[in-house]
């Protein structure tokens, strides 16, 4: 055959495959996006929530006599397998509770050695109580068995901020400093090996490495798991194989923060008393969304339901006060009461009493 002819009749599939590759490629990225004009929103304070969103509110008090589980800052908070796991990343421990209050230990040990850990970024728990956690210093995933033994250590092929769980392997949140495999990449999926399966969305010029608005993790609820990374204020749903179905783009109008500000946050950051954005977590079912706006550089946690476009919005809190929103997890709305920390909710006699005598309390509340 011609080799002319036989490149000419080439020609056409090989601009057909090319084409379909690129298809491909962008349907990675191809998701419905839902906007939320907050303006449109109707407005109620946190008092008015119905029962039919907010559930009653049960306390625990935590019993902080054993020094394994002494912690000084709840960093995150989980509720899952009646237990009750904290991170403290200033402490840079993990500590597990009964649901009762009762301390149970530590997970691992910091340290040199070949099962310790230098550092903990962010941690999730598996359905069958193990527990995994990434070492951000030392680019691992460390897993410990569901009664607290040292299973195993992973090196990771890239710089990671959090986690979560996903069947068959793993979601994570990607520094946006990482510099190994997939480098500009905010999230991957990987197998249960770290292999990655799929990657989506990129870093964009309008990131300041060095400097975060506030802590962010992955949020499980029964329908989705949410990914929001201040300042950015689009939550990403993934379900519960790692696949990414949709993003809601919370709109604030003129009260959005200008791209150019995310650049360098702290030169900017007394013109963000103006502005508005979503915080800490957000947590995302059918019939809610829920977290916390920083309004006016304060802590407003919100509830909004999304079937009656209402915003529940509690007063503003400083931003160390955890005493109306702490975290989110197995269908809880958590909250942290510490002895020296005023928080504006009537409690308990027994749970007042017990924070005047210097104990830590946590509120458990289910969110439909």
């Amino acid at each position: 055959m011609n080799k002319r002819y036989f490149v000419e009749l080439l020609q056409p599939i090989m601009v057909a495959l090319l084409l379909l590759g690129c298809r491909n490629e962008e349907s990675k990225d191809l998701y419905p996006e839902v906007t939320i004009d907050y303006s449109k929103c109707m407005q109620k304070h946190w008092d008015e929530l119905p029962d039919s969103l907010l559930g009653e509110k049960k306390y625990v008090m935590l019993d902080t006599t054993n020094a394994e589980c002494d912690f000084g800052e709840m960093s995150k908070v989980m509720v899952r397998n009646n237990h009750i796991y904290i991170l403290d990343a200033h402490l840079k421990k993990i500590v597990v509770y009964d649901m009762q209050g009762r301390g149970i230990s530590q997970v691992g040990n910091r340290g040199q050695g070949p099962e310790e850990y230098l550092d903990i970024s962010d941690f999730d728990v598996a359905s069958d109580g193990s527990i995994y956690f990434i070492d951000g210093r030392l680019d691992k995933l460390f897993c410990f068995t569901s009664d607290l033994k040292f299973k195993s250590s992973t090196p990771l092929p890239f710089e990671a901020d959090i986690l979560s769980i996903v069947d068959d392997g793993f979601l994570f949140g990607l520094s946006s400093w990482n510099k190994g495999v997939q480098e500009k990449s905010k999230i991957i999926h990987t197998d249960s090996s770290i292999n990655v399966v799929d990657s989506y969305l990129e870093y964009d010029e309008y990131t300041d490495p060095s400097y975060w608005i506030s802590l962010y993790s992955f949020i499980r609820s029964d329908d989705y798991i949410s990914y929001n990374q201040p300042i950015d204020n689009h939550i990403y749903l993934f379900d519960a194989t790692g696949k990414l179905q949709e993003c809601i783009n919370f709109d604030f109008s003129d009260q959005n923060v200008p791209d150019e500000y995310k650049k360098d946050i702290e030169r900017n950051l007394t013109s963000f008393d103006q502005y508005c954005m979503l915080k800490n977590f957000t947590v995302v079912t059918h019939r809610i969304i829920a977290g916390s706006f920083w309004k006016k550089r304060k802590t407003v946690p919100f509830v909004l339901d999304r079937l009656q476009n209402i915003c529940y919005s509690a007063d503003p809190r400083e931003n160390y006060d955890n005493s109306a929103t702490a975290g989110y997890s197995d269908s809880f709305w958590i909250t942290y009461f510490e002895p020296e920390v005023e928080t504006q909710e009537v409690l308990p006699d027994s749970v007042q009493s017990y924070l005047n005598s210097g104990g830590f309390v946590l509120g458990l509340q289910s969110l439909f």
